[in-house]
C-alpha cells in the first residue's frame, strides 16, 4: 500500500467529508472553550489555531461565522475571568512592539487613501492585542507546552490537508495555504519555513521515547518540508535552508543533528518535484539581472525570473524616500505603484521590509526591525543561559523560536507579510521564555530551602548551585 493510497483513504474519511470536519472543529472549539474557563492559554490556542487553520474557508457550515473574532473575544473573556492567575506585565523585549503599534496608528491616520488602510490597521491592532494576552496568559512551563503543541498541531493540520489534496490527485501540484494570511503559496511557504523549527523541536524532545515517537515526529517533519517544496517558493527554500542550518549549528552535538537532518533531506529530495529543484537553481543566476532591475532596466523575458522583485523593491524604496515619516499609508502601496508606473493594476512590494518602509515610513520600519532584533536577542540570551544551566527543555524551545524568527527575516525579504501572525506568535513565545526562566529558578530555590527547613539546617552548597543553575 503506497503513500497515495494511505493519504487517499484518510482524506476520504476526513477532509472529503465536510460534516465530519465540521463536527471535529465544533468539538475543538467546545473543548478549548471549556478549558479556557480555568486556563486562559487554551483561548490563545483557540485564536491562533483558528488563524492558522481557517476552517471557515473550507467547510460550508462555518463559512459565515467570524470564528477569529469570536476566539479573540473568548481570549479576552478568559483573561478577565482568570485575572488573578495571569501575569499582567509588559516585558522589556516587547517595548519596541508598543512603539511599532503607535506608528501603525500614525500611518493609518495619515494615509493617502484612509479607506485602504483600515483593514491592515485592524489586523495589526488585533494581533498586537492577542500577543499581549498570550504573554500574560502563559505563566508556567505547563502553559507554554500547551501553547506549543496547539500551534504545532494547527500547522500540522494544514500540512496534512495539503498532502491529502495533492496526493489524491495522483500528481504533485502547486499548493497554497488555506486562507487569510497564508492564502498565497509564497505566504504559506514562509509560514512553513517559520514552523519547521517547531517540528524539529518536537522530534528532539520526544527522541528518547522510542522508535514510535521518532517515526511519528520524523514523518511530521518530512511532511512539512515536502509541503514546502509543493509551494514552488524560492524564498521559502532560502528561509528553511538558512534557519535549518542555524538550528543544526546550535546543537550540543552538531554532527548528530546534521546526520538526522541529512536523513530527512534525502527523503524529501526523493519525493519533491523536479520542477522545484530546477526553480531553486535559478536563484544562483540572478546577480546581473537583479542589478539591472534595481536600475529599472528590465526586459520582458526577465519577468517571473525573480529579478522583477528587485524592480518592485526599487519602486518601494523611491516611495519610502518620498514619504519618509509616515509612508503612503497601510494598503496604499499598490495604488501608488499603479500611479507611478501608469499601470492598470499594481502589485505589492514583494518584501516585508520595503512594504513597511513605503507604507509606514522609515520610523515605523525602524521600530519594526528593532522589535524583531529584540526578540532575537532575548531568545538567544535565554538559549545560552538554558544551555549553561543544563535546562534541555528551555534550550530547545528557545532554539526553535530563534530559528523561526530567522526564517521570517530571510523569507520575509522576498514576501510582503508584515502582519504574519506567526511572527507575533514567536514574539510572544520569546517574551514568555525569558520571563519563565527567573521565575522557575526562584521556585526551585524556595523548594530546596523548604526541604531542609524542618531541621533548621542551612541549604547545602551543592543544592544552592543546582537551584541557581
Amino acid at each position: 500500500m503506497g503513500i497515495n493510497t494511505l493519504l487517499g483513504l484518510f482524506g476520504n474519511a476526513t477532509f472529503s467529508q465536510p460534516w465530519v470536519m465540521t463536527l471535529l472543529f465544533v468539538a475543538f472549539y467546545l473543548v478549548l472553550g471549556l478549558i479556557a474557563l480555568t486556563r486562559p492559554v487554551a483561548a490563545m490556542v483557540l485564536y491562533f489555531g483558528t488563524s492558522i487553520m481557517n476552517p471557515q474557508a473550507s467547510y460550508p457550515f462555518l463559512m459565515n461565522i467570524p470564528l477569529a473574532k469570536i476566539a479573540a473575544g473568548v481570549a479576552l473573556l478568559a483573561c478577565l475571568i482568570n485575572f488573578n492567575k495571569i501575569s499582567v506585565r509588559l516585558p522589556l523585549a516587547l517595548f519596541p512592539m508598543v512603539a511599532f503599534l503607535v506608528t501603525v496608528v500614525v500611518s493609518a491616520s495619515s494615509a493617502l487613501r484612509p479607506e485602504l488602510a483600515d483593514q491592515r490597521f485592524e489586523e495589526f491592532l488585533k494581533v498586537g492585542l492577542m500577543t499581549f494576552l498570550t504573554v500574560w496568559a502563559v505563566t508556567s512551563r505547563r502553559d507554554y507546552t500547551f501553547f506549543f503543541w496547539g500551534i504545532l498541531g494547527s500547522v500540522s493540520y494544514d500540512v496534512l490537508k495539503n498532502l491529502v489534496e495533492t496526493q489524491t490527485k495522483e500528481a504533485w501540484v502547486s499548493v497554497s495555504g488555506v486562507a487569510g494570511w497564508i492564502s498565497d503559496s509564497n505566504d504559506w511557504a514562509l509560514a512553513l519555513a517559520m514552523g519547521m523549527p517547531l517540528f524539529y523541536t518536537a522530534l528532539a524532545l520526544n527522541w528518547d521515547r522510542g522508535w514510535k515517537a521518532r517515526t511519528v515526529f520524523g514523518l511530521a517533519a518530512i511532511g512539512a518540508l515536502l509541503t514546502l517544496t509543493l509551494t514552488s517558493s524560492r524564498g521559502g527554500f532560502l528561509a528553511v535552508a538558512v534557519s535549518g542550518g542555524i538550528f543544526l549549528l546550535m546543537d550540543r552535538k552538531p554532527w548528530r543533528s546534521v546526520l538526522v537532518g541529512a536523513m530527512i533531506a534525502v527523503v524529501v529530495a526523493f519525493y519533491m518535484p523536479q520542477s522545484y529543484a530546477d526553480k531553486v537553481q535559478t536563484i544562483f543566476g540572478l546577480g546581473g539581472t537583479a542589478e539591472s532591475a534595481w536600475q529599472k532596466q528590465m526586459d520582458e523575458d526577465q519577468e517571473y525570473t525573480g529579478a522583477e522583485r528587485v524592480f518592485y523593491w526599487r519602486i518601494a524604496y523611491e516611495i519610502m524616500m518620498d514619504h519618509p515619516l509616515t509612508g503612503v499609508g497601510w494598503g496604499n502601496f499598490i495604488k501608488e505603484f499603479e500611479r507611478r508606473e501608469n499601470l492598470a493594476e499594481g502589485v505589492v512590494a514583494h518584501s516585508t521590509w520595503f512594504q513597511v518602509g513605503s507604507e509606514a515610513g522609515v520610523i515605523s520600519l525602524s521600530a519594526y526591525v528593532l522589535m524583531i532584533l529584540c526578540a532575537l536577542a532575548s531568545t538567544f540570551r535565554t538559549w545560552r543561559r538554558a544551555r549553561r544551566g543544563g535546562d534541555r527543555w528551555r534550550e530547545w524551545q528557545a532554539r526553535a523560536v530563534f530559528c523561526g524568527v530567522v526564517a521570517f527575516c530571510v523569507g520575509g525579504t522576498f514576501v510582503s507579510r508584515e502582519n504574519s501572525e506567526f511572527l507575533f506568535i514567536y514574539l510572544a513565545m520569546s517574551a514568555i521564555l525569558a520571563r519563565l526562566a527567573p521565575q522557575e529558578q526562584a521556585v526551585a530555590v524556595v523548594k530546596a530551602g523548604r526541604s531542609v527547613a524542618g531541621g533548621l539546617l542551612p541549604l547545602p552548597r551543592a543544592a544552592k548551585k543546582e537551584s541557581l543553575a
